[in-house]
């Protein structure tokens, strides 16, 4: 009941994820000063960091006693978790939320008796701090407290260094890493260079002319500038992110009939291309994009119709030309006596 035991975690090759190595160790020290074991041992693939490794430890010290034994540490993180409480360290956001628990159950959730038993030192100090630093109770670490911290901590280090990856492991692992981060950095300055090759080009006059050549196109932003006006003419507001409808240079497009509207539903627009957002927003953005393309159909009709190549041609119709095709393959009629007259567009 008097004997006091001293808990240390260990992590090798911190640095390292992929090969990082962890321990923990326990040695137990009677009132009079006298050793009466020393203990090693791995915490489970949950826990990664060496603060978690020394409340393992903590875990084995509580689980293989009956009672609360007095307990030293060297993480701070394991006192300060006893005086915020159960709730405050079994929360989502803390790490170590699923070994708080397994301590919880162990103690009957009494934390006010361990957090008067657990005492916390300083560690990895010379031989000169003792009598000189202070443990949480405000009292000099005596030499017994020193030593058997530096016990632990070669017991913990010990069970750490029997997980470790070879160094020819490691160095391995650098040099495929290193591998990859070069070849990495080339292929982005060939894809740089691919599509961002200066050419000059002189012209007839003798003037020279630098134009940028790329290696591919990537697609257009669906969102422009406020008050940029595309091919067609329909300005596009990014304001809000939606792209807003007002024609500037054709304010007088009237409605068109039922015919035409059945036309315009085979003109397909080029170059909208739009995903609308969810919820009403998207609906509403959905709206717009329809009044869009409406209105870039209406004016493609009307373009068609006021074209040239619509307009009625004079000389004859199509059904006088085929029959006079035939009647020059039949021979209805003399070579030279019928042509074609030549349509002006």
């Amino acid at each position: 009941m008097d004997a006091s035991w001293f808990i240390d975690g260990s992590l090798h090759d911190a640095f390292k994820v992929f090969g990082s190595a962890l321990g923990f160790g326990v040695v137990i020290v009677s009132a009079e000063g006298d050793l009466l074991a020393v203990g090693c041992g791995r915490p489970p693939v949950c826990i990664w960091d060496a603060a978690g490794a020394e409340l393992w430890a903590f875990y084995f010290v509580v689980s293989t006693n009956p009672f609360v034994p007095k307990v030293y540490t060297d993480c701070k993180g394991v006192l300060d978790g006893w005086q915020e409480g159960f709730e405050s360290c079994t929360t989502v956001k803390k790490k170590l939320a699923r070994t708080w628990r397994l301590i919880g159950a162990a103690l009957d959730f009494n934390f006010e008796q361990a957090a008067s038993l657990t005492t916390w030192m300083p560690a990895h100090g010379s031989i000169h701090t003792i009598g000189v630093a202070l443990d949480s109770n405000s009292r000099p670490i005596t030499p017994l407290m020193w030593r058997a911290n530096r016990l632990v901590d070669l017991a913990a280090k010990a069970a750490a260094h029997k997980n470790r990856l070879p160094n020819w492991v490691i160095n391995k692992t650098k040099s495929i890493a290193s591998f990859v981060r070069y070849h990495g950095a080339l292929l982005g300055h060939v894809t740089w260079l691919a599509n961002n090759h200066e050419s000059i080009e002189v012209d007839d006059l003798g003037r020279s002319k630098s134009t940028f050549l790329r290696d591919s196109t990537g697609y257009k932003l669906m969102y422009r500038a406020k008050g940029s006006v595309d091919k067609a003419g329909v300005c596009v507001d990014s304001s809000d992110g939606v792209m807003a409808r007002c024609k500037a240079n054709d304010a007088n497009v009237q409605p068109v009939s039922h015919l035409q509207t059945s036309l315009t539903r085979v003109i397909k627009p080029k170059g909208l291309c739009f995903k609308p957002a969810s919820g009403n927003q998207g609906r509403k953005q959905h709206d717009r994009f329809v009044q869009i393309v409406q209105l870039r159909e209406q004016q493609q009709l009307k373009r068609s119709l006021d074209a040239k190549c619509l307009r009625p041609a004079a000389g004859p119709s199509a059904s006088q030309r085929l029959q006079l095709l035939k009647d020059r393959l039949f021979g209805a009629a003399p070579h030279g006596d019928q042509h074609f007259s030549r349509v002006e567009r």
